[in-house]
């Protein structure tokens, strides 16, 4: 029989948001996968956004996790053991696997961030190109699979952990995992929604972009030098028609006799 504690776990703020966001990054990046993979060209933006949104809630979780430490200074303890040098790696510590998992997952999420700016025209370093241009192929849908399956352990391994651990009875079930598995999923969902709703309400910065060419050569078209000299030359011409016509009419009546 498992032994059970209802005495306060003394987890600060830290870990509650690291729950939180560790869930909505796994759960977005899974929908972007999903997205990219089965979804049409409708699609492809909300997916490049998932990555996004995946990203960013991710690179906050190691942040929260060493601040939650006591020494945070020895963060590097969950990786490496301190006295061989060696990796540290438990497989039977769902603590070790998972800081591990959130370093894998890590890397999953911030080459498919950098992916995501180069098509949206927000990084065009040469060597982020050369990683959307792998991303692209074969071996980039291969990549993005292996991420969705290191999102998902990130965003239920946490409820494993608790169930494993010291805590009140109603930590005690093998759902925990799904629970907080399905928790982000739905909270990515969510998350993409609402993000997706507010960028829809403004212009792509492509289009601002096209407008303000095609006006400023407008302005420039109608203005330039040449431009200008052309209208000259046509007013001109005008004028001198308009005369010319103007004395074929007064010669015409003139010369019918009275």
């Amino acid at each position: 029989m498992p032994q059970h504690f209802v005495a306060p776990p003394q987890w600060e703020w830290y870990i509650v948001w690291y729950f939180f966001l560790g869930g909505l990054a796994g759960g977005a990046y899974l929908i972007g996968t999903l997205l990219r993979l089965l979804g049409d060209a409708r699609d492809q933006r909300v997916a490049r956004l998932a990555f996004l949104v995946a990203f960013l809630a991710m690179v906050i979780c190691p942040i929260l996790l060493t601040l939650d430490l006591g020494h945070p200074a020895r963060f590097w303890h969950m990786l490496v053991n301190s006295r061989t040098g060696a990796l540290n790696f438990k497989y039977w510590s769902p603590m070790s696997v998972g800081a591990w998992a959130l370093l894998g997952f890590g890397f999953f999420a911030t080459l498919s961030f950098i992916e995501a700016l180069v098509q949206e025209g927000r990084l065009r370093h040469g060597l982020a190109r050369g990683i959307a241009d792998v991303m692209g192929g074969v071996l980039g849908r291969l990549f993005m699979v292996l991420g969705a399956l290191f999102g998902l352990f990130v965003a239920g391994y946490t409820g494993v952990l608790l169930s494993v651990s010291n805590q009140p009875v109603w930590s005690d079930t093998w759902a925990l995992g799904g629970l907080f598995l399905a928790s982000g999923l739905s909270v990515g969902a969510a998350t993409l929604a609402i993000v997706a709703r507010a960028r829809a309400e403004k212009p792509p910065h492509d289009i601002i972009a096209m407008s303000s060419s095609r006006a400023q050569g407008e302005r420039y078209a109608r203005y330039s030098p040449g431009s200008m000299v052309r209208r000259g030359i046509a007013s001109r011409a005008s004028s001198t028609v308009a005369a010319s016509s103007l004395s074929s009419n007064a010669r015409l009546s003139q010369s019918k006799p009275a």
